[in-house]
Parts: C-alpha cells; sequence; structure tokens
C-alpha cells in the first residue's frame, strides 16, 4: 500500500507538470500561427498599398510619393481617403482588413493592417518607405491603429530608455512596438519602469514622436501582432 501511494505521488506530481506545459503550448502554437498570418497579411498590404495608390483616370485621386513628408510618417489610408472623397469610407476600410473577402459584415473579419508612409526624397517618384502594423480583433471591438505620441530621451542616463509625454502613457505596454516618426526605425518595449519611463530593446536613437498601437481596454492582449516594413515604388512603368 505504501508503494502504491508513493507511486501515485509521483504520477500526481508528474501530472501536475505535464499539465502546466499544455497552457504554455497553445499560447505558443497561437503566436506562431498569427506570425505567421501577420507575414500573409503585410505581403497583401504592401501590393495594396502599391495598387490603391493608383487610379486609371483621375490623376487627382492618384497617391503619389510627393504627397507625403520626407522626414515624418504619414497614414496611407488617411490621404487615400482624402484623395478620393467621392469613395464611400467603409469601401477603403473593407480593403484593411483580412480575410479579403468583400463582406458588409465586417464582424467576420479577424485582422486588419495600417500603413504609415515616408519617401525617401522629395522627387515626385521617389521610392516610399512603407511600414505595416498588422492587428487582431479583440473582442468585439474595432480594430486599432497606430497612433503618434511623444517621447524623449533627455535625462534618462540610460540610451536604452525614454520618456513618454505626460498624458500619453496609457498607450503603450509591455511589448508594444514602436515606430520612430522621423526614420521609420523600429523598437520594442522590454520593460515599464514607471508610468513615463520605459525600456526599449535596443538603444533609442530617434528624435521625436512615435507610432504605437495603443493596448485594447476590454483585453490584457496586446492588438499588434507584428510591424513590416519595405521600400516600394508607387509609380508603375
Amino acid at each position: 500500500m505504501t508503494e502504491l501511494l508513493f507511486a501515485l505521488g509521483v504520477l500526481s506530481i508528474g501530472m501536475v507538470f505535464v499539465a502546466g506545459v499544455f497552457p504554455a503550448g497553445v499560447m505558443f502554437t497561437m503566436q506562431a500561427s498569427e506570425r505567421t498570418i501577420a507575414t500573409v497579411v503585410a505581403e497583401e498590404a504592401f501590393a495594396k498599398v502599391r495598387l490603391l495608390s493608383w487610379h486609371p483616370t483621375d490623376p487627382s485621386q492618384l497617391v503619389l510619393p510627393s504627397d507625403f513628408p520626407v522626414d515624418q510618417l504619414r497614414s496611407f489610408e488617411a490621404l487615400l481617403k482624402l484623395k478620393r472623397p467621392t469613395v464611400d469610407p467603409f469601401l477603403i476600410d473593407e480593403e484593411l482588413r483580412y480575410p479579403t473577402t468583400f463582406d458588409v459584415n465586417s464582424n467576420d473579419k479577424d485582422y486588419y493592417w495600417s500603413a504609415l508612409c515616408r519617401p525617401l526624397s522629395a522627387d515626385i517618384d521617389s521610392p516610399v518607405q512603407v511600414t505595416v502594423f498588422v492587428c487582431r480583433r479583440i473582442g468585439a471591438g474595432d480594430f486599432s491603429a497606430p497612433v503618434e505620441i511623444g517621447v524623449t530621451d533627455a535625462g534618462t542616463g540610460d540610451p536604452n530608455e525614454i520618456l513618454l509625454t505626460d498624458g500619453d502613457q496609457t498607450l503603450v505596454s509591455d511589448g508594444s512596438i514602436l515606430v520612430d516618426n522621423s526614420s521609420g526605425h523600429i523598437y520594442r518595449v522590454r520593460y515599464r519602469e514607471d508610468e513615463l519611463l520605459i525600456g526599449l530593446t535596443e538603444p533609442w536613437q530617434g528624435s521625436g514622436n512615435v507610432w504605437v498601437v495603443p493596448p485594447a481596454g476590454n483585453s490584457s492582449r496586446n492588438p499588434c501582432i507584428a510591424v513590416h516594413q519595405r521600400v516600394i515604388r508607387f509609380t508603375f512603368d
């Protein structure tokens, strides 16, 4: 009986450890799956940015590199809506959702991309640095999109640390991805020291504000899955 009880105790301890591995396995599997999906969404986003920037008949509706400032990132979809005032904004938003099958019920689409653009020069046909944020839907709410917030490295004493502008501290969480507004350089938040001070995974080299997808108010999961970046040309030869 003693040997049986001892064996049951060892088995119970082993089962506890095995049971503890399953949630971690599910989490890592989900993360790997979402990273794969994010790559597919980003590839489609780069293609769509190039296609949507073009217009077959009206030159005034072309989205050109010269429409964006050279030294800062600007929203592609915001400029697209400005250039296409006669197009229903809902139809433009549908182009940013994934899967891409058209459906009037947007709640059936689980992923969303948002692009920030910065031409590499002031030339009208300049290559454009396109930064794509891929986000998941959180709950029944709408999708999150990147917002611009203020940061500074003044007085931190650590090259890997920056300070958030007062009032923007709720928009950044552990693991958030930051994109420097002036250069498009991508950083990841490693830790939060206090409300305003955050640590990055690499030394800060920026000179101004950053873009970030805010955390979801109704979930602990960060809605931003990944950020992809590529230099493309809007013009078709």
